[in-house]
């Protein structure tokens, strides 16, 4: 008896049903991008009987605070909007949200070029707001 337990799939372009096994990667045909750092890619793995997309960026501690850092200016630029207090206070606001505007451009530079993209045509569709699943370990961008 085999233990093995296999997914099926159907692939389009070949016109016929492929088996993966759990955990098994794929490319897809279509590009996803990467919400937080707009990396691209089409590899899907599978995780049990889902197939998820990653970013392979989100392996990285920069990654984690560039989204962080994504966060924390979207809520300083609507502080700003309701903002009542005093010019100081907002005075401060304002060079925070520069400098935390500087801080994810440097973090998009480090993190840019790095596309996972393998078998895609120019015609492939673009998907800009597909939720990507997140690892679960972190490392650091320098040390590899």
């Amino acid at each position: 008896m085999n233990d093995e337990i296999s997914i099926r799939l159907y692939s389009i372009a070949d016109e016929e049903w492929i088996s993966l096994q759990p955990n098994a990667d794929f490319r897809s045909t279509d590009v996803y991008i990467c919400p937080i750092c707009g990396t691209e890619s089409n590899l899907w793995t599978m995780n049990g009987n889902k197939p998820r997309i990653y970013c392979q960026l989100d392996l990285y501690i920069e990654h984690d605070k560039l989204e962080t850092a994504q966060k924390n200016y979207l809520a300083l630029i609507m502080r700003l909007k309701n903002f009542l207090g005093r010019k100081e206070e907002k005075d401060l606001i304002i060079t925070e949200k520069g400098l935390l505007a500087e801080k994810i451009d440097l973090l998009h530079k480090m993190l840019e070029g790095r596309d996972d993209l393998i078998i895609v045509n120019s015609k492939a569709k673009i998907n800009e707001n597909y939720p990507f699943s997140r690892y679960n370990m972190s490392k650091n961008i320098w040390k590899c």
